[in-house]
């Protein structure tokens, strides 16, 4: 009887841990807004968006992570990524090539690993992170390419508002 109660036990404890592991740690509420680009503050912007108006419209919700770019006031595009881990196809329309996103830094970071094989548009291996400050007032995105030499792409962006 104690063994089979033992047993019992091990098997709520193995399944209770087994339950909590496989839980993906969520990403923090405070993503949810819009950003707006700090030229000043930010290295490697291309010239293309030198004197313009960045903002990033970013939604964090359970596994999903949605980036909307506006432009001078223009919505540009709207990708959602899947924060699980896994390969997923790019989410952004005509662009082959896969991603993989996932939560860092106990929720307060995302990273996006980005393929784009050779024969698509842009194509290129592109690692980003996005990492919210500890007072949620600004997001540094970080960009680097893998094999590529030079400092990493950094923007900061700065809290318009909140979603």
């Amino acid at each position: 009887m104690q063994r089979t109660a033992a047993l019992a036990l091990a098997c709520a404890l193995w399944l209770a841990a087994g339950a909590a592991c496989s839980r993906r740690r969520a990403p923090d509420p405070r993503f949810n807004g819009a950003w707006q680009l700090d030229l000043s503050q930010s290295r490697g912007v291309p010239p293309m968006m030198q004197g313009h108006s960045t903002v990033i419209k970013l939604t964090a919700s359970g596994e999903a992570f949605t980036i909307a770019f506006v432009f001078d006031g223009n919505p540009m595009n709207v990708s959602t990524f899947i924060l699980d881990g896994q390969s997923h196809p790019l989410p952004l329309g005509g662009v082959t090539g896969a991603a993989v996103a996932r939560v860092l830094a106990g929720g307060r970071a995302i990273a996006l690993d980005i393929h784009r094989p050779p024969g698509s548009p842009a194509a290129a291996d592109e690692h980003i992170v996005f990492t919210l400050a500890p007072d949620g007032q600004t997001i540094r995105r970080e960009r680097t390419v893998p094999g590529r030499s030079g400092p990493p792409q950094v923007y900061l962006y700065r809290r318009l508002s909140s979603n």
